[in-house]
Order: structure tokens, then C-alpha cells, then sequence
């Protein structure tokens, strides 16, 4: 998504805060979406197992669930592998970036934590959080990540295997689009040999009125962002029943919208 894009740039060190990236700047995203019930949710959920591997300086792999709200923002949560100085809080209002909290020098394989939430349609303004050091679990672990309504009626909680790990006042409001489970990664410009993942998601889920809910169906979502030419090599499947799902390299790539998988949903233990 164009809005991951703008805060990859920020984050790598390279001013960028308008609607159009620094040229040159590209993210390439490959998962899925849910099923037409996970419109307009309030909360999404999945379990993200842990996979630790080094990645380049200057590249970020993000492995997020989220979705776009009916009053214009956009949130997701996740973990990632974003080697370099990095201020672990912050916003930037009106195009300008504060740094919140403290700026870490994170190693080519921490996983850790992140969640990102822009409050409006024009990406301008926009919220960032990322854990402590090898937050993410440990290697070959599952662990679930869940945005949910704050218990106070105010904002999202950001829930990591059922405890609050941070939260902010925005919100909460519900999904215009079915949820997303998707895995990501930005970089400068395309290289041979670049690899992202595999990971793998399970338990997949949303919030309605009446509960949460496990996915019923999932559709291939692939995209490059902004408006790039760039072939996205990357690829996604549902591996074995109930929704169970690998994306990244090394994967055969359905076309955008192709149905992955329909059927009775299964609660995995954790």
C-alpha cells in the first residue's frame, strides 16, 4: 500500500511525507483478503508464526494483518525485520516527523513488534510503534496478533497474544473492505536474489457485533506500490485446511482476486 510506502521512507532516512513516495521507492505486498463478511468488522486477529532470518540494511519485511476503515483510516499490526536506526515511536503531522520515543540501532534479524495507523484518506498525517528488541517471539513460534477496540470505548489496542502491548486514542471505527493478511516488503529499487519470508498465518479472523469470526474464504491479494512496473516475484497459498496460509518466496502466484480457499474455518490450537 502507497501509505507503508510513505513510512518507509521516513523510517529508512529519506524525507517523503506527501501522497507521491520519493521516486525510486517501491513496496511489494503479497497475502490475502477475507471473506465479504469481515466488512465493516471492528477488530481483526491472526496468529503469525515467527520466522528469523537476516535482512539487508535499508529494507523492511513486514508480515501485518489490518484493514481500511469507513472513516478514512487505515491500521495494521504486525511484525517485522527493518535492520538500522529506527526512532520506535512517533507521528508526523502535517508532513512533519516527531519522534516519540527512542531511536535503537536494530540488527539484521530482531523481529519485532510494529503496528502503523494513518487517521485520514490523505497520508499525510500518520502513527508508528515498534517493540523491544526480539519482541516478535521466538523463532518457529506462533504468536497472535490482534487490533481490537480499547476496553475504555476510545482507540485501538494493539493485543499480542491476548496482553496490550500499546494502544492509541483513535477510533475505533469499522472495515469498509474485507481484512487483510499480508506480507510485505519495501526497498529502494528491485535486486536479484531478494527474498521475502516464507511466513505463515493461521486462525484468521474478525470482529463483528455478535463476536469474532473465523475467515470463511480467502482471495489472493498482490500488489506493487505505489503505481510501479516492477514484477512482484513473491507468491501465496493455502497450505493444508482451514484457511491455513503461506506467503513470500519460493511460491506460486495466483492472479490478484483468485479464490484460495473456501471452506469450514478451523481454530488451530495455539
Amino acid at each position: 500500500m502507497r501509505r507503508t510506502t510513505i513510512l518507509l521512507c521516513f523510517m529508512m532516512g529519506l524525507v517523503a511525507f506527501t501522497a507521491t513516495p520519493v521516486y525510486g521507492w517501491n513496496t511489494l505486498q503479497v497475502g490475502a483478503r477475507g471473506d465479504k463478511a469481515s466488512i465493516n468488522s471492528s477488530g481483526v486477529s491472526v496468529a503469525i508464526r515467527t520466522h528469523i532470518y537476516v535482512a539487508t540494511e535499508g529494507d523492511l519485511d513486514y508480515f501485518w494483518v489490518g484493514f481500511d476503515l469507513a472513516d478514512g483510516s487505515f491500521v495494521q499490526f504486525g511484525y517485522s525485520l527493518q535492520p538500522g536506526d529506527q526512532c520506535l515511536k512517533g507521528e508526523a503531522i502535517s508532513g512533519t516527523p516527531i519522534c516519540q520515543g527512542a531511536t535503537e540501532n536494530i540488527g539484521s534479524s530482531d523481529t519485532r513488534w510494529q503496528w502503523q495507523f494513518w487517521p485520514n484518506r490523505y497520508w499525510v498525517d500518520y502513527y508508528w510503534g515498534i517493540g523491544p528488541a526480539d519482541s516478535a517471539g521466538v523463532n518457529g513460534t506462533w504468536n497472535t496478533y490482534t487490533i481490537a477496540p480499547s476496553g475504555k470505548g476510545v482507540g485501538w489496542s494493539f493485543q499480542l497474544n491476548g496482553k496490550e502491548i500499546d494502544h492509541i486514542s483513535f477510533g475505533p471505527s469499522q472495515s469498509i473492505d474485507p481484512v487483510k493478511f499480508i506480507a510485505e516488503k519495501g526497498f529502494a529499487s528491485q535486486k536479484q536474489g531478494d527474498t521475502l519470508g516464507p511466513v505463515e498465518f493461521r486462525n484468521l479472523s474478525y470482529l463483528q457485533s455478535d463476536g469474532w469470526h473465523l475467515t470463511e474464504s480467502l482471495t489472493a491479494s498482490e500488489v506493487c506500490a505505489p503505481q510501479c512496473n516492477l514484477q512482484n516475484p513473491f507468491g501465496v497459498a493455502v497450505d493444508g485446511p482451514g484457511g491455513y496460509m503461506v506467503a513470500g518466496s519460493g511460491i506460486r502466484q495466483p492472479s490478484n482476486g483468485a479464490v484460495l480457499w473456501s471452506g469450514q474455518p478451523i481454530n488451530y490450537p495455539s
